[in-house]
């Protein structure tokens, strides 16, 4: 949820509930607020800038290290750019880090390209990398999520 303070600030409200089997995550429930501040905002491109704080509960497939909580900072820059008539490219890179320990950081990039066909037919390709410096039990510090698709909309 957001709303607007003024024509270039919001205060924004999110949830968010998951699980990553990549990751080993059974169960990932998360909630924060901050501030959107609009950099840019014309006929062609958006962009904004975002800090916040979260608060982060996971649950792990592993017997070791069952579950984490933490504070995280949030913070984020997110542009999107008209590049045609049909066709938009969306890209929103995170930083985040724990509240108890800034060497316990990540990375996260989430972008797409949308190609329209028509008012009811699109092709996106959809590209997430995350790096995490202080990963949950051994896996790895990062990892690649290439997604495509058509979206009929009725």
């Amino acid at each position: 949820m957001t709303k607007m303070i003024s024509s270039k600030l919001f205060f924004e409200i999110f949830t968010q509930f998951g699980f990553n089997d990549f990751l080993l995550m059974k169960d990932r429930k998360l909630a924060g607020s901050g501030l959107r501040y609009k950099m840019v905002s014309n006929d062609r491109m958006n962009t904004f800038l975002g800090i916040g704080l979260m608060q982060e509960n996971e649950i792990y497939d592993m017997v070791n290290e069952p579950e984490k909580k933490l504070l995280r900072s949030t913070n984020y820059l997110r542009w999107n750019i008209n590049i045609a008539e049909n066709t938009e490219l969306y890209n929103t890179v995170y930083y985040q880090v724990s509240s108890s320990d800034i060497n316990d950081y990540r990375l996260l990039y989430d972008g797409s390209i949308d190609f329209s066909v028509n008012e009811n037919l699109s092709f996106f390709i959809e590209l997430n990398y995350r790096y995490d410096n202080d990963p949950h039990g051994n896996m790895g510090k990062s990892y690649v999520q290439l997604n495509n698709g058509i979206e009929f909309t009725f």
